[in-house]
């Protein structure tokens, strides 16, 4: 670390690059999509006609643009300020007003680090400024009032439980009397055989006396079942009553079925669990909604807010750890109660996340409280990390002591003290900074990552990939993707030469390449001598965006794809982006997030990074969006990804490996850069 150390120090001392570079870092790593709108996007969401739905908090009103309902910044849990801010999230309190919900509402504290222009090459600019637009992001509100969310609808939703409860009094209505039918009709041919059977016995004495007939003279069976007593009652036969019942069946199947709402997708905002927000040009959610979804986008607490663990430090669950995630599961929970009345379908809802949001997604489903909430998920470029509970904890107990409040830790009986810990501090990169150069944590000390769950615990009982192994995402369909210039995000924003930045980035994450210093240099140079088409830095790029977006990834879809038995229903789609910014090929490529911004339809708020002539994408741009937009909707509808602009989406099998990648030229390829896939098959040691 000591080489590192000496090496910020002469490039940047003065700018103090070596305090700062591992906190950009972060944020960079999260998504090039993971922050706020200007404040021009605010006041354009809200103009439109009001728009009024019930919820079980109170009435929110909302507006109405074109054909889609949008409701903006509802609490879907309570404020988290003070010592609260260590707790998991309680339910909103009901309210007797009319909620305001056309204003974008404010982010969850966090620190935002901004980068002057003249320091960052063209592309990094484009990036920074024309993707991340980190000067409105910087600019929008922080508050512990932050756990909202914002609702994009085709439909307002009807009272779908008093309309289901009508439909299946009418389906019992109409069943009760097809039965009655089918009870009577059956009646009256048991009493016809039995009168048949009446007329055509004889005894001993009738036949002697009885007149010889031809048995064509017989009379009809009709004439019989018409002259038979009405007083015979004789059961029918057994063959009989069964050929009766589909008559029954076949009115009570015509009788109304209970309505649906519309699908509904969730979404959770990237930003490396430390920064972002749920208000971003690539999260709006009108052009989704527009194919027939209900689109909710959620803020969740970040950085040691959301994520320092110290579970059992204190009484009660002060600093119990994943309380980010807690408050994903707390929004499912709202949309759970909530969403009919907008229109969604409470029993159809897809999880979706990028980078740092897919992290949530694949944390979110790894615990037994999201079972039941979740029935599909969608996390792209997501990276799958946990830590220990005793790494983390050692982690909390030295910011802690940072702050002024550790020693209260050790007796376990003064919560109330973190209500003193400040906003300033609460929001600061103590966690991250705490890591550089330290070997006391872990796996931690390998990984500057320490906003990230916490496993061995009651929310989170294993890591991600256990988790998925033991069969807890069986019944979940999971649509996984990674785009193929993930890590470029990572340098781009970042005022160093690339050979130079790259170097530092994988030295910061080589826990997830290697336990040990030998195997993460031995890694490397396996890159470097298996990509000799490129250049040393672009082999160390595709290493970072194996290491931390794709290859784990690709052992999950592994893992669930051959999970998947009768008992266990769930899907597996595997895509990746190779679509290049036309203007920035090399620099921008197919860079962290572009895959967000063209499977939501937004590709054209974003001009400057990608290029396009007069702001608007060529035909085969925007057909490739087109495509991906339809595709995400129909994973939301049915749990297959398809669209008339696509090829077919064959499932992923760990033996075939089909993989849908996304291109000019968009084709399913078996297994795309395998033989860096297999590197990881013998991890380096």
């Amino acid at each position: 670390m000591a080489s590192r150390t000496s090496l910020f120090a002469t490039v940047s001392s003065s700018l103090r690059l070596q305090r700062w570079l591992p906190v950009l870092g972060v944020a960079a790593l999260a998504t090039a999509c993971a922050s706020a709108p200007p404040p021009s996007v605010k006041k354009e969401v809200s103009d439109g006609p009001p728009v009024e739905v019930m919820t079980a908090e109170g009435m929110v009103a909302g507006y109405t643009d074109g054909d889609i309902h949008t409701f903006r910044a509802i609490p879907y849990a309570a404020p988290v300020g003070g010592a609260d801010r260590w707790l998991p999230p309680k339910p909103p309190a009901k309210r007797t007003g009319t909620f305001n919900a056309r204003d974008v509402g404010p982010a969850c504290q966090q620190t935002v680090a901004e980068i002057p222009r003249w320091m960052l090459t063209e592309a990094g600019e484009a990036v920074m400024y024309g993707m991340t637009d980190i000067q409105g992001f910087a600019a929008q509100e922080k508050s512990g009032d932050c756990l909202r969310l914002n609702i994009w609808t085709p439909k307002l939703g009807r009272d779908f439980e008093a309309e289901a409860k009508a439909a299946a009094d009418a389906a019992a209505q109409a069943k009760a009397e097809a039965d009655a039918k089918a009870a009577a009709e059956a009646e009256a041919l048991a009493k016809a055989e039995a009168a048949a059977a009446a007329s055509t016995s004889t005894t001993p004495e009738r036949e002697a006396a009885a007149p010889a007939t031809d048995a064509s003279e017989t009379a009809p069976a009709a004439a019989v079942a018409e002259a038979a007593p009405a007083e015979l009652n004789t059961a029918p036969t057994e063959d009989k009553a069964e050929a009766a019942a589909p008559a029954a069946t076949e009115e009570a199947a015509a009788a109304p079925a209970a309505p649906k709402g519309l699908p509904v997708i969730v979404h959770m905002h990237g930003g490396g669990l430390t920064s972002g927000s749920a208000n971003h040009p690539a999260q709006v959610g009108k052009r989704l909604a527009a194919q027939g979804v209900v689109v909710v986008t959620i803020n969740y607490r970040l950085g040691s807010i959301g994520f320092l663990a110290g579970d059992g430090m204190f009484d009660g669950d002060h600093m119990v750890g994943n309380r980010g995630f807690m408050d994903g599961i707390r929004a499912l929970e709202w949309v759970r109660d909530n969403i009919a009345a907008f229109g969604g379908d409470p029993n159809n809802v897809t999880l979706a996340g990028q980078s740092g949001g897919g992290t949530a997604v694949w944390n979110i489903l790894a615990s037994p409280r999201s079972k039941g909430l979740v029935h599909r998920a969608i996390p792209m470029s997501g990276p799958i990390y946990t830590f220990s509970l005793d790494d983390h904890k050692k982690l909390t107990k030295t910011v802690l002591d940072g702050w002024g409040v550790g020693e209260l830790s050790d007796s376990g009986n003064d919560p109330e003290a973190l209500a003193d810990i400040s906003t300033e501090d609460a929001q600061s990169t103590a966690s991250t900074m705490t890591l550089v150069g330290s070997d006391e944590y872990g796996e931690m000390s390998r990984m500057y990552l320490p906003s990230a769950g916490a496993h061995g615990t009651e929310f989170l009982p294993d890591d991600i990939l256990t988790a998925v192994k033991k069969g807890r995402f069986n019944d979940i369909d999971l649509l996984i993707g990674s785009c193929d210039d993930d890590a470029k995000v990572s340098i781009l924003m970042v005022p160093l030469p690339n050979s130079m930045a790259i170097d530092i980035w994988n030295g910061y994450m080589k826990g997830l390449i290697s336990p040990t210093d030998e195997g993460f240099d031995a890694m490397t140079q396996k890159y470097v001598e298996a990509m000799p088409e490129v250049s040393e830095t672009r082999a160390k790029e595709q290493l970072q965006t194996d290491a931390l977006y794709r290859v784990r990834a690709l052992k999950a879809a592994d893992l669930h794809a051959a999970n998947t038995t009768d008992e266990a229903q769930g899907k597996t789609y595997v895509y990746q982006f190779n679509w290049k910014s036309p203007k920035y090929p090399e620099d921008i490529g197919a860079m962290h997030g572009t895959d967000l911004i063209f499977s939501w339809g937004n590709v054209e708020s974003f001009p400057v990074p990608f290029g396009f002539k007069d702001g608007v994408p060529d035909a085969k741009t925007k057909k490739l969006s087109d495509g991906m937009l339809e595709a995400w909707a129909n994973f939301a509808k049915t749990g297959t990804p398809s669209s008339s602009n696509l090829p077919e989406w064959p499932e992923y099998e760990p033996q075939k490996r089909n993989t849908m990648v996304f291109d000019v030229d968009t084709k399913v390829v078996s297994d795309p850069k395998g033989h860096l896939r297999k590197l990881w098959d013998a991890p380096a040691k």
